[in-house]
């Protein structure tokens, strides 16, 4: 079998529609972290122009703090795990992608076995070869050249496919082609500013990843 490219994909916003559970999440602890109430998505999304942790860090929360934030973000995570639902249209374009010979992975600040009981749930299982998520490294800058390692695989055949600003700038920082999606946490105006190599706006034109030389 003839591998195409190696695409690794973010997980929320991406594969998971999951911006309205995590503002739920956030919003049940936000005075315990003197953070301001998010009143919707975009006060969410502020917090992904860079890694997750930066940008708890710019929210004025001390590496203790931001490590203690995300615990019990982790902790409702995994009390409402069966909640998590794809995107609409996202399942088959995944399959298509996986059935064109391209190998595909996920690397994701969120927890290995909330991504794995969804994959499981969903009988998403089968199109992923690997999963980097949060218990490993915090940059996924490295989770991304640990997989084109693993892999053996070229920046040059390489995609990291994420939906926020963060995502496009630890992308770049690997020297890997960047995917910006708009149908999760940044919309398109933030992602054209982050300038990725592709930009799309619905899931069925991620097939055209297939068709790039």
């Amino acid at each position: 079998m003839n591998i195409q490219k190696l695409l690794l994909f973010d997980f929320d916003g991406v594969i998971a529609d999951s911006m309205g559970l995590v503002r739920v999440f956030y919003n049940k602890i936000h005075k315990k972290y003197n953070l301001p109430y998010a009143y919707d998505e975009r006060d969410i999304s502020k917090l992904f122009y860079k890694n997750v942790y930066e940008g708890l860090a710019d929210a004025g929360l001390a590496p203790e703090k931001a490590r203690a934030f995300l615990d019990d973000m982790k902790k409702m995570t995994f009390e409402n795990e069966t909640l998590y639902e794809p995107f609409d249209g996202i399942e088959e374009v995944l399959r298509t992608l996986h059935n064109d010979n391209n190998l595909m992975g996920i690397i994701s600040s969120n927890h290995t076995t909330i991504i794995e009981t969804f994959l499981k749930k969903h009988n998403f299982a089968s199109l992923f070869n690997h999963l980097h998520g949060a218990e490993e490294k915090t940059s996924k800058v490295e989770k991304i050249k640990q997989s084109m390692n693993n892999l053996h695989f070229k920046r040059t055949n390489t995609y990291y496919i994420g939906d926020t600003v963060g995502d496009i700038k630890e992308g770049k920082e690997a020297k890997v082609h960047t995917v910006g999606v708009s149908w999760g946490y940044h919309d398109k105006k933030d992602l054209e500013n982050a300038q990725p190599t592709f930009l799309f706006t619905k899931p069925a034109q991620l097939l055209e990843l297939s068709k790039v030389p």
